[in-house]
């Protein structure tokens, strides 16, 4: 059984959207506070005790906005002081810390990724949570990174898949958006189709050095969970390794600050991630760009990996602050949040 936190289960109360005074309602006073407890703590014992020769419980100390902590039904199980030296023995032996008991915020690169646009977009996106249309070019980057993970997985069984799999794998892979008319559709299809096998002409032959493909990790860094996921993982020279990370799009032309600064930043910290995570030796950092065939590699340092501890904690300070300073450059891009920023009004209206 896994993930038998606070949070999980049980899940966090539920309020109905409209709340009706029991005096009100034709039912009454319930016999239960919440029912919604009740029917998951029978959902728990029935899990339970179907484990005929060993049950194996996974929890978890740490608070975020997900998890809080080891389950009530836990503690009601073995008790609140068994649950507390099971953990410190575990502690113990792994030589790690306690979590600390305040929820730790967690960040993925997509959200750090509205910080560095503007903080205004992270404001709004991610603090606010304000609902950000669905773009088609997401869309399309989503089904051709679920096209690669399938290559790179064959890959990794020891085959290597033909230039002529490539439209039925894309087919299998392909998810479609109701939105998105079939003609057009197809044509994303058939665009996917030329990318992947572009890259396996180019490629291939390197492919054999894989050693993971979507490979997810999560390391903390003052007080914060920073996580993300590495599209490609490839065996490089001695024990060490290389990253890449695929782009759908063309290279940025030269003058697009603001994307490359984001592109370094997303590899730099898979980079940490990888080091912290999954203790692996990196030598480089590859974005590779379908949209033109071209690769950008930068090689990993301690120089770089001090940089980006400092962006990055710079960036995290600033949101346990709450300082959100606008990006005025930024405004002409911010489409999503344009009409509400009262940022974005002044800069036009100067132009």
């Amino acid at each position: 059984m896994g993930s038998v936190v606070n949070g999980r289960l049980p899940i966090f109360p539920r309020q109905e959207p409209f709340e009706i005074p029991y005096h009100l309602r034709a039912s009454g006073q319930p016999e239960v506070e919440d029912p919604h407890l009740v029917d998951e703590r029978k959902l728990f014992y029935l899990a339970a005790t179907r484990a005929r020769d060993l049950l194996i419980i996974g929890t978890s100390n740490a608070k975020t906005e997900f998890g809080r902590g080891p389950s009530i039904f836990l503690q009601e199980m073995f008790g609140n002081n068994q649950i507390e030296d099971a953990t410190q023995a575990y502690v113990e032996n792994a030589e790690s810390k306690l979590h600390p008991s305040a929820i730790m915020p967690r960040h993925s690169f997509s959200k750090l990724s509205y910080f560095l646009e503007c903080p205004m977009r992270y404001k709004y996106a991610v603090v606010y949570n304000l609902h950000i249309p669905w773009r088609e070019a997401l869309g399309y980057g989503d089904n051709v990174h679920r096209v690669l993970e399938a290559v790179h997985n064959q890959a990794l069984q020891g085959r290597m898949p033909t230039e002529d799999e490539i439209p039925w794998i894309v087919a299998q892979k392909w998810i479609n958006r109701n939105f998105v008319r079939p003609d057009e559709e197809k044509e994303l299809m058939s665009a996917a189709t030329k990318q992947i096998r572009r890259y396996l002409i180019d490629h291939g032959r390197t492919i054999s050095s894989v050693i993971g493909a979507e490979t997810a990790f999560s390391f903390d860094l003052d007080g914060h969970t920073i996580l993300g996921k590495i599209d490609l993982m490839k065996r490089y020279s001695g024990n060490s390794i290389e990253l890449v990370d695929f782009k759908t799009s063309k290279m940025p032309a030269p003058g697009k600050d603001i994307r490359k600064e984001i592109i370094d930043l997303q590899l730099d910290i898979y980079a940490l991630g990888a080091e912290n995570a999954l203790s692996l030796k990196v030598a480089n950092t590859i974005a590779h760009f379908l949209g033109d065939g071209n690769l950008v590699t930068n090689a990993w340092s301690s120089e770089r990996r001090a940089q980006v501890l400092k962006k990055l904690t710079g960036i995290l300070n600033c949101i346990d602050e709450g300082k959100y300073n606008p990006n005025f450059s930024y405004c002409a891009y911010c489409l999503e949040f344009r009409a509400i920023c009262p940022y974005a009004a002044v800069v036009l209206e100067y132009k």
